[in-house]
């Protein structure tokens, strides 16, 4: 309803039928003191036609000419005739140059503040927005009181979303800018979610509302600078400093800027230089850099940056054997970041380190889910089930007594020993539990001779497979060599 009365207004003197009307496509070659208003009015009438067929730029041209042609009040009626189409182009500063030259010109036309309340209100300058609307409201302007309460609102909320945000209520924040963002994409609510997107460790979300406005204004320093920010939770480091460098560019008294700037130079360097001490093996070094970085970016729990530091550290302390701590890093690299897979393979190769088998094997099992079709992830996992029924075999050489480099002759010697001493004969007059145990002993310690006592059982047992595997495998190579003798017998 607003917006129509503003249209009606800058159309209500059209002269239309007036004599004196002359077209807006006659030359002006010929225009003369006397006519000149007349022709300025034509141009104006022109400009309202091309608004009416949405061709605001064809209009911006008619109401140039009326500008440039009239003074006093008809040159305010063409100024802010010809803001109300540089606003809908998206021309926010063009339209509020022109409502203050409408104002100079004719500070009764109380329209050009309602114009100049709408624009300011669309860059997301409230305050300002609120007092101009407030003029156009006290001079009876159709819509202007109603205007000014939906901005006030608007301020209101943004001053509550901000409020939130720095007391760290992250989710409240999120509600309140989504719902402003469907309100208005004024720069102060499209940073404001971003600020909020960042510290949720959505960076993702930050870059993209940041870059629309830079395409919007390529002067929003504040968009550079948060955009900078955003660039530097997800590890790009140069990208951030060269949006960071464009935003002092712009205001070389942006301290926040300033402040960022300094900081991803730190956090660059020590990452650089923990990346450098783990390629030298130099793990003790490595954690120390990985905790500088951690502490100059203080970034938050959920980000890259985050869990690329973290992983970092987890890798540095699974090298100098510091387990528990290299485990702790790879849960938060994974909280922070759960597709991170190489906080994934770190944590699995740190419990294999201390023979918690199952527990790689579970982490692992989840991993795949993650990446399905990752071949690192893949033989992490098959190594995990390999290292499980590993530790769930038999010890053949703890059950018959033996070393692992025990001959033939020592195993079947212990065998005998142990046989006789389990054999459920000589137990004829124990209890059934203790017959069934023996009897499951004499049938282990059999196993045991039958594997250790052949070469390739005992080399496929010591390389770490399980019973059915060894089977598995042995009767595999007797097929084979049964084919290698049976084509060699057929050349004979």
């Amino acid at each position: 309803m607003f917006l129509i009365f503003l249209h009606t207004f800058i159309f209500r003197f059209h002269p239309q039928n007036s004599r004196t009307h002359i077209s807006a496509d006659s030359a002006t070659s010929g225009v003369t003191p006397e006519n000149k208003e007349a022709v300025a009015e034509g141009f104006l009438e022109e400009g309202h036609r091309h608004c009416e067929q949405s061709a605001f730029r064809d209009a911006v041209q008619m109401y140039s000419k009326a500008v440039a042609l009239s003074s006093g009040p008809l040159r305010a009626r063409a100024y802010v005739a010809r803001a109300s189409s540089w606003r809908k182009l998206g021309a926010l500063q063009e339209c509020i140059s022109d409502c203050r030259s409408a104002l100079d010109h004719d500070e009764g036309l109380h329209v050009a503040h309602a114009e100049l309340g709408m624009a300011l209100s669309e860059l997301g300058r409230y305050a300002d927005a609120v007092s101009a609307l407030e003029k156009a409201e006290s001079a009876k302007v159709k819509g202007a009181a109603s205007k000014r309460a939906e901005v006030q609102e608007i301020l209101k909320s943004l001053n509550s979303g901000q409020e939130m945000w720095r007391a760290g209520n992250i989710s409240g924040a999120r509600t309140v800018f989504t719902y402003l963002l469907t309100l208005t994409s004024a720069p102060p609510v499209a940073l404001g979610l971003a600020r909020v997107e960042m510290a949720s460790g959505a960076a993702d979300r930050a870059l993209r509302l940041t870059l629309q406005l830079i395409k919007s204004d390529s002067s929003n320093e504040e968009a550079y600078c948060v955009r900078g920010q955003a660039l530097c939770l997800s590890g790009d480091f140069d990208q951030a400093a060269k949006h960071l460098s464009e935003a002092l560019r712009l205001n070389p008294d942006n301290n926040e800027a300033a402040r960022t700037a300094k900081m991803i130079r730190k956090v660059k360097q020590s990452v650089t230089a923990a990346d450098e001490a783990v390629a030298k093996r130099n793990f003790s070094d490595a954690q120390e850099l990985y905790t500088e970085a951690l502490t100059f970016a203080a970034a938050p729990e959920k980000c890259f940056l985050t869990a690329r530091l973290h992983a970092g550290r987890a890798i540095a302390r699974l090298r100098s054997s510091q387990i528990e701590g290299c485990l702790e890093d790879c849960a938060k690299a994974i909280a922070a970041q759960e597709d991170f897979r190489e906080a994934w393979l770190a944590k699995a190769s740190a419990l294999h380190s201390v023979n918690r088998h199952e527990e790689a094997l579970a982490s692992m099992q989840e991993a795949v889910k993650i990446f399905p079709s990752d071949t690192r992830v893949t033989y992490a996992l098959e190594k995990a089930q390999f290292e499980v029924k590993k530790a769930r075999r038999p010890n053949y050489y703890a059950l018959l007594g033996i070393t692992s480099v025990a001959s033939e002759v020592e195993i079947k010697a212990a065998y005998k020993v142990l046989a006789l001493e389990c054999h459920p004969d000589r137990l004829s007059s124990a209890s059934e539990s203790e017959r069934a145990a023996a009897e499951e002993k004499f049938k282990l310690v059999g196993e045991g001779l039958e594997i250790l006592t052949d070469p390739l059982k005992r080399q496929l047992y010591d390389e770490g497979h399980d019973k059915d595997a060894i089977e598995e495998r042995a009767q595999a190579a007797q097929r084979a060599a049964h084919r290698e003798h049976g084509c060699r017998g057929g050349y004979q």
